[in-house]
């Protein structure tokens, strides 16, 4: 230790009670935190920590005889995913956004109606990606374009520089295939411009959806620049002249409340105007929320959730009214617009289940609908079923859950059961064709169960806010409730249980494990939260004290710390061997979280197993090997764990 006095006699002095100090170690204050030197995400001790528990868990799991078949058939399905041509609707042509192993950066190219609809399609090249970087020595990534219609001969094209949050939106001619001028520069934040047909007000949106948040932005209205006058949490979107408004909290205009969950609408003269002429687009039922909003020429098209299983509804604006039909889809699944234009009514979407891979609809004009391609199915569904039930929270609140399972299920607590939920962030946890959980779990005999538990999006923004701040410990009492409703059912026993979850996800079941470790015979934390005392001074994770309170507040960390897994884990309990995953590359959750946790339990004799993906970011990894080889020791964990004298 250092001073910058230059007193002898006070060098002497320090010199002594340092002796004394290092003499007697007994006597220091241990740091607060033991495995705090954990979240040097790249330092030399830190790694070495990091590729010894990798180098045990790898040569553990992949030893099972199951390791083999699983890396296969998941990296089956992952390849085939990125084969799926997704079309994007401008004017008379179909766009598509394509990558491959000679295209890195991407081909943004076009093809005709005909030629895509008929499986063939012959792609001509509008923007090579990987030539601009070349050409301007700039690592562009493509992230998305919008054309104005209805000529569709200009478009904005938003890039990033490499993998920075900062967006450049150029203005691309199609015809001559040259960039115009710059539009705009928009640091930091991820924003798209889109241009509206028939109105003078094009728009700025956050996110990669045409729903923003209306305080955050201005818009041109007649050669004007103008602030839309809307909640600071509504999302607004354009649609043909009119403003529609998803309301988020109660909204108080002109005498009239506006629910959360409400959809509403006015003229857009009206509407910058300051008029408040709103009428009720929707309002969902208690088991309904609005997943998305987009528009075809004539049509609001609505993907809504009803008892969490997605429906797509058309809505028309005519004689000042809002009349509804609803399309033919597929049911007890997820939909989602792909693709429309404000030039007809025509439009892409797909359908996706437990059972059934992501498949490609075209909606014709007067609503008709064709199947046009399914991505390759990854295991047998045949004798698979889909059941929703519920199980009855701490405070009687009923949460919905999915179990897919093979017909003939016996109720006799035997079979290894795979429990999933997020809970979080107002996102919904919808049906869905697992790349890994569908030929890893499900299609070997597994039973899989997705929980709706509160904090998630499925019943709209009062569901979410039922499990935010100080009320998180309901999302926590949810996903124990399901879980002791299916051992009352005798679907699965404690020792056939096993959950897992990512991110918010992998504090969700951090808190299950921790709360209730007699319940589950197998953990997987994935890139989770788990020190919650810290987790606002770990990378961007201020941003999400909104939804889980400030642990820098005595008053709100009085409630967080009541749950924060890292703080109540204990000595001398009887914990399942978690497995911990994370990647050492991941911005968005801190792999220190998990790094400490496990070394935590590590140090009370606990059994772990850990794996760091020392490449990708926030997930399984970047290529398909990385995520393949992640998922494959994963369930091959699981199997191990909960097959139990059934094996697999």
């Amino acid at each position: 230790m250092k001073r910058t006095s230059t007193s002898s006699i006070f060098l002497s002095f320090l010199f002594m009670w340092c002796s004394v100090a290092s003499a007697h170690p007994e006597e220091q204050q241990p740091p607060a935190d033991p495995f705090q030197w954990l979240e040097d995400v790249n330092g030399k001790r830190s790694l070495d920590w990091v590729n010894a528990h990798n180098g045990v868990t790898i040569a553990e799991l992949t030893s099972t005889p199951e390791y083999p078949t699983l890396y296969g058939v998941i990296k089956k399905g992952l390849d085939s995913q990125g084969k799926f041509v997704y079309p994007q609707i401008v004017g008379d042509r179909l766009y598509n956004f394509w990558q491959d192993t000679e295209h890195v950066r991407g081909l943004w190219r076009r093809a005709t109606w005909e030629n895509y609809l008929e499986g063939n399609p012959r792609w001509e090249t509008v923007l090579d990606v990987d030539s601009l970087a070349r050409a301007e020595s700039v690592a562009w990534a493509f992230l998305g374009a919008e054309c104005i219609e209805p000529e569709n001969r200009f478009c904005l094209i938003e890039f990033s520089r490499g993998e920075s949050d900062s967006t450049v939106i150029r203005e691309l001619d199609v015809v001559s295939r040259k960039f115009v001028k710059i539009e705009s520069s928009l640091p930091e934040v991820r924003t798209q411009a889109h241009p509206v047909a028939r109105s003078e007000l094009p728009y700025i949106t956050a996110g990669n959806s045409k729903r923003i948040h209306a305080k955050a932005l201005e818009h041109y209205y007649k050669g004007q620049i103008v602030e839309l006058d809307a909640p600071a949490d509504a999302d607004v979107y354009v649609v043909l002249d009119q403003v529609i408004v998803y309301v988020h909290e109660p909204w108080n205009v002109g005498g009239t409340t506006w629910e959360p969950g409400s959809l509403v609408a006015t003229t857009i003269d009206d509407f910058v105007t300051f008029k408040r002429n709103l009428k009720l687009v929707m309002s969902p039922g208690p088991r309904e929320t609005i997943e998305s909003v987009s528009a075809t020429r004539d049509y609001l098209l609505l993907d809504v959730l009803n008892n969490v299983c997605g429906e797509l509804r058309r809505y028309r604006h005519t004689n000042g009214a809002w009349t509804v039909q609803k399309i033919r889809a597929p049911a007890m699944g997820s939909v989602d617009v792909i693709s429309t234009s404000t030039t007809s009514n025509r439009f892409f979407f797909t359908y996706t289940s437990f059972l059934q891979p992501t498949t490609l609809y075209l909606a014709t004009d007067d609503g008709r609908v064709s199947e046009v391609r399914r991505l390759p199915a990854t295991y047998d569904a045949k004798d698979l079923t889909v059941e929703q039930s519920e199980a009855t929270s701490k405070d009687g609140t009923k949460i919905p859950f999915f179990i897919v399972h093979r017909e003939g299920l016996p109720h006799d607590g035997s079979n290894p059961t795979l429990l999933y939920a997020y809970g979080g962030f107002e996102l919904s946890s919808t049906p869905g064709y697992g790349t890994g959980t569908g030929p890893a779990w499900i299609g070997r005999g597994g039973v899989y169960v997705v929980a709706n538990v509160r904090g998630g999006g499925e019943f709209g923004p009062e569901w979410h806010r039922a499990g935010v701040r100080e009320n998180r410990q309901r999302v926590y009492d949810d996903f124990t409730a399901v879980a002791e409703e299916l051992i009352r059912q005798r679907i699965t026993s404690p020792a056939h249980l096993g959950i897992m979850g990512a991110s918010n996800g992998g504090l969700l079941v951090g808190v299950a494990f921790t709360e209730r470790p007699d319940l589950y015979k197998g953990v997987v934390v994935q890139s989770a939260l788990l020190d919650m005392e810290r987790y606002s001074h770990l990378l961007g994770g201020a941003r999400w004290i909104p939804e889980y309170g400030d642990p820098d507040k005595p008053e709100e960390w009085a409630y967080i710390s009541k749950y924060s897994p890292y703080q109540n884990i204990k000595a001398n309990t009887s914990y399942p061997a978690v497995m911990f995953t994370t990647a050492t590359l991941d911005d968005r959750v801190h792999p220190g979280h998990v790094r400490k946790m496990a070394a935590k339990m590590e140090s009370m004799g606990l059994r772990i197993y850990y794996f760091e993906n020392t490449g990708g970011g926030h997930g399984s990894g970047l290529t398909n090997e990385e995520k393949a080889r992640t998922l494959a020791l994963t369930y091959a964990y699981l199997w191990q764990q909960l097959s139990g004298s059934r094996g697999m």
